[in-house]
């Protein structure tokens, strides 16, 4: 199911070109890729050319070995290349109970009738999740997070001045549905921090929403009076399960809401003694 999915949507990409998945790795202009970004390039150059006779690029798994100092594959096995396995992959990687997959090699030649070159390692290990599309913190960001509730005490459109004025939200986690590459993608987002701005205060952080009175801890004192506004800035964290795959994995990154609430006046109110003989 998972395997459809992606090539349904990877087949899809307009161009062979994915820099932003390219590892800053590369040897004699052989660049090394991600899982992902190796499937995708796969795919774009079997797709491009039906005919595996025509092809100009060639894609193979195959294990990695250790020979004359360097890796290589027993793909290029010869005299030249003696190839001794390097240890198994179950020992170096740890795939969650999945099973450890061989890396990806790729050959090229200039033309149909030209010989192929020798075959250079694009991935190392990796394990079957990495395969899935990943939500990325700018995917993240781009969600439509519900801002967080702002309640206000005492709410009656007006506070005192010199006095506590009390604020707090919620802690709800919030649950969305995207797509990511044309699939799927589950996300829950929970509030990490708070950041609260009263007039024109200085701002400051809770990790918590702040409680209603009497167990309030979020409160300041306005000292001047007229109008004012609070504002509450939320950072969420999140974790995302992508379609055909039991596993929940952590966002790198974070994004932010912000809430302000209706303005309301800082008054002053004096005790006036009042004759009622």
């Amino acid at each position: 199911m998972i395997g459809a999915l992606l090539a349904l949507a990877l087949v899809t990409i307009a161009g062979p070109s994915f820099a932003g998945d390219i590892e800053a790795k590369s040897d004699d202009d052989v660049v090394e890729l991600t899982a992902q970004a190796a499937n995708r390039q796969r795919i774009v150059d079997d797709s491009s050319e039906p005919d595996p006779k025509k092809r100009l690029t060639d894609w193979m798994q195959s294990p990695s070995c250790a020979g004359d100092g360097t890796y290589t594959t027993a793909l290029n096995f010869s005299s030249t290349y003696p190839c001794d396995l390097i240890p198994s992959p179950a020992v170096q990687i740890d795939c969650d109970g999945d099973e450890p997959q061989q890396p990806w090699w790729s050959r090229t030649r200039t033309d149909p009738a030209a010989p192929w070159g020798e075959w250079q390692q694009r991935t190392d290990w990796y394990c079957p999740v990495d395969l899935l599309p990943t939500l990325t913190q700018e995917d993240f960001r781009r969600l439509p997070i519900a801002p967080s509730s702002l309640t206000i005490q005492p709410d009656r459109g007006w506070v005192l001045v010199n006095k506590e004025t009390i604020a707090y939200s919620d802690d709800d986690e919030q649950s969305l549905r995207t797509q990511v590459l044309g699939v799927g993608v589950d996300v829950v987002v929970k509030p990490e921090s708070f950041t609260w701005t009263f007039g024109d205060g200085k701002p400051f952080t809770t990790d918590g929403p702040g409680r209603a009175y009497p167990q309030q801890y979020v409160s300041r004192v306005f000292k001047r009076l007229g109008e004012a506004t609070i504002t509450l800035t939320t950072t969420w964290s999140g974790r995302y399960r992508v379609d055909g795959s039991a596993r929940w994995r952590d966002v790198v990154g974070t994004a932010t809401t912000t809430t302000v609430s209706p303005a309301f006046e800082v008054v002053e109110r004096r005790s006036v003694l009042v004759d009622r003989g």
